[in-house]
């Protein structure tokens, strides 16, 4: 599937101020850290947990039983979000268990192509052509973060109003 509406993300990067997001820095690091080195279930429902102290949802909900980290890891999508029926909190987790793999899918970002409700955004094809969308831009940017391109681009399009 292709999105219907992309932005334009060098407007977007031109408008980027890397010193606008510190505060989320030092938790970032922290997240994808402890994302690198999980090995268990147990694991993996506190990261969980991380990931949705910083969304402003409650996490309700959590399946592993059906996904596998390795699977994450190698860039395999799963067939469903295993965290509150989310993409959106399932693609923070993936993205702390594969920084370089997995972007990060949030409404903020979703507005840039055109998708401004939870029924438009909330689903695996969306998810998966964002994913596509932002791993055709890495290597393709100009990063003033420290963080991987991935990150970068996703952050732009978060940051950008």
């Amino acid at each position: 599937m292709a999105l219907a509406t992309q932005p334009d993300f060098d407007d977007l990067a031109s408008q980027f101020k890397d010193n606008s997001v510190t505060k989320y820095d030092d938790s970032y690091a922290e997240l994808v850290k402890f994302g690198k080195s999980i090995k268990t279930k147990e694991e993996g429902v506190i990261l969980a947990h991380a990931v949705y102290a910083w969304m402003p949802t409650i996490l309700n909900k959590w399946d592993f039983d059906d996904i596998g980290l390795g699977a994450i890891q190698a860039g395999i999508l799963p067939d469903k979000p295993f965290l509150n029926d989310s993409w959106v909190g399932t693609s923070k987790f993936m993205h702390f268990v594969a920084p370089d793999v997995w972007p990060i899918w949030d409404s903020r970002v979703a507005v840039h192509f055109g998708m401004k409700h939870r029924y438009q955004y909330e689903k695996r094809d969306v998810y998966s052509a964002y994913a596509d969308f932002v791993l055709s831009l890495v290597g393709n940017v100009e990063n003033c973060t420290p963080w991987s391109d991935v990150r970068y681009i996703e952050l732009v399009l978060f940051s950008a109003r």
